[in-house]
């Protein structure tokens, strides 16, 4: 009798014991390690955001380039041709182009051509004073002539309609005077073009 007595208080106490076994064995649970968020970065897709300028040292810039650009990429800069041209899928523009914002709001709406180029020393002694031609799809957006051999950089705001339905769009440059030699045309250095938000 003592011994089924002693195994009945065993019986009744190990119900007891399971919450205690179990809150042990919980705690010695190991969780993950915690980790910061990682860094939010803009959403290219928002039409409101989106700009694109195309360096010539980015690896996808050959991607871009539909003419008049040449390789080897040579510091941070490529020779080009006499029209040199690339393109971007931009989104479409046409809401920014007609929403009414305030006079605050309005220059980041507007996307702007931008362009850094070089006019080297080399050419300019054959060439002299050259004068570019600013493209944007086919239209001049401006003329500009440059008497020095230096580098340079031109921004100017898109009229809208000129990118409001989106798609793929050419950016380019037109130099009058262009030096050749073995064969080869050179016109300037291009370092970077593209669109920006202004």
């Amino acid at each position: 009798m003592r011994f089924v007595n002693g195994a009945r208080r065993g019986l009744l106490a190990m119900p007891r014991a399971i919450p205690l076994v179990m809150l042990t064995l919980c705690a010695c649970k190991r969780y993950p390690e915690s980790y910061a968020p990682p860094p939010q970065r803009p959403n290219f897709e928002d039409p409101a955001r989106w700009e694109r300028v195309i360096h010539m040292t980015d690896v996808d810039a050959p991607d871009h380039f539909v003419a008049d650009i040449a390789d080897p990429l040579a510091a941070n800069w490529r020779w080009s041709g006499k029209r040199p041209m690339v393109h971007l899928d931009v989104p479409a523009q046409e809401g920014l182009a007609q929403a009414p914002l305030p006079q605050t709001q309005m220059s980041r709406t507007k996307l702007a051509y931008h362009i850094e180029f070089a006019i080297p020393q080399e050419t300019f002694r054959s060439t002299g004073p050259v004068t570019l031609t600013f493209l944007v799809d086919g239209h001049a957006l401006d003329v500009r002539r440059y008497d020095a051999a230096s580098p340079y950089q031109f921004e100017k705001d898109v009229p809208p309609e000129w990118i409001s339905s989106g798609g793929d769009l050419r950016l380019g440059a037109e130099i009058d005077k262009v030096f050749s030699s073995q064969g080869r045309t050179y016109g300037f250095l291009l370092i970077a073009i593209g669109l920006k938000r202004n």
